[in-house]
């Protein structure tokens, strides 16, 4: 990290060096390649994915963390667009996002293998989050084997072999939140 200034020719070593180096409502891009990080985001944001082709940068959680957590502030605004996000755990919500208070957009994202007690890839209670155009498949938690959601849109998702072993085998939600045009395939819930 010591090395890169953020330019196309230096980037930054890690995801969390940009975000940290990064004011509010800036674009961090991120390049393609696999990044094993837990990353804390504390302003205003988008974290966007680089694509070349159909290929997307992967952000890993090796199974032993969180992938991205949203400090609990409502005046937050996070967008994620382009990315892959798997194999992220936390004991408590959202395994590969945790964005409770902040309102939180997430486009043309893929999860996969993310595991929490809610919301085995994301929980979001902002009434305003959007989740659009997203792929969710073996993810699995409590409740919402993907997503826990207390408001908000999910529209034009797919939902694929997601398991909860209380609620809500793909979504849990709560309070006014739409699901539209979504597709909905073998996700399971023992309650």
């Amino acid at each position: 990290d010591s090395t890169g200034n953020g330019s196309d020719t230096y980037p930054f070593g890690t995801i969390q060096h940009a975000i940290n180096r990064s004011s509010a409502n800036d674009t961090v891009g991120i390049l393609i390649g696999t990044y094993y990080e837990q990353v804390t985001i504390s302003h205003s944001l988008v974290l966007k994915g680089i694509k070349q082709y159909y290929e997307k940068p992967i952000l890993d959680g090796s199974g032993s963390g969180r992938i991205i957590t949203v400090a609990d502030d409502d005046n937050i605004t996070l967008r994620l667009e382009d990315l892959v996000l798997k194999n992220g755990y936390s004991t408590a919500s959202g395994g590969a996002v945790y964005a409770f208070y902040p309102q939180i957009t997430i486009e043309h994202c893929e999860f996969f293998n993310n595991s929490s007690a809610e919301g085995g890839a994301v929980k979001t209670n902002d009434p305003n989050s959007l989740i659009n155009r997203s792929y969710f498949e073996s993810n699995n938690a409590v409740s919402g084997g993907a997503v826990w959601a207390g408001g908000g849109v999910i529209d034009s998702c797919e939902f694929v072999n997601n398991t909860a072993t209380g609620n809500g085998g793909a979504v849990t939600v709560e309070d006014n939140t739409t699901i539209s045009r979504s597709l909905f395939v073998t996700n399971s819930a023992t309650n």
